[in-house]
């Protein structure tokens, strides 16, 4: 377990995560991989000292739940399994990416198999 101060850029930290606040995606470009800090796998395990208890999944709190909105810079402790290359590749297999999540949400396009009664939620900016 360690932990780390990741800087917030203009359009928030650019992290995917799961209902287990494991990281899926790092955004290309984004701050967070700027910085290198977090990687894709690494469980958050409290975000400024507020303890997620697991995630949605484990009945605790996601990551964004807690994340006080345009802070500069956010304290995350974090466990890191192991690095396995083939763990680390299905973590990210099947993300949308951010862009084309927002393009869905504005009713640009339709992810395959949705209805229109399909709402997609961001939570842009932290």
């Amino acid at each position: 377990v360690t932990e780390v101060r990741a800087m917030r850029g203009t359009a928030g930290l650019g992290l995917d995560l799961d209902n287990q606040n494991i990281v899926r995606r790092i955004s290309p470009g984004s701050m967070a991989e700027q910085q290198g800090l977090l990687h894709v796998g690494d469980v958050i395990l409290e975000v400024d000292g507020q303890t997620l208890r697991g995630g949605v999944a484990n009945g605790g709190q996601s990551v964004p739940q807690v994340m006080a909105p345009g802070q500069p810079a956010y304290r995350f402790k974090i466990y890191r399994p192991p690095f396995d290359e083939s763990r680390q590749a299905a973590l990210s297999k099947d993300i949308m990416s951010t862009q084309r999540l927002q393009a869905i949400a504005d009713g640009e396009t339709m992810a395959r198999g949705a209805s229109a009664k399909t709402n997609y939620v961001s939570h842009g900016g932290r």
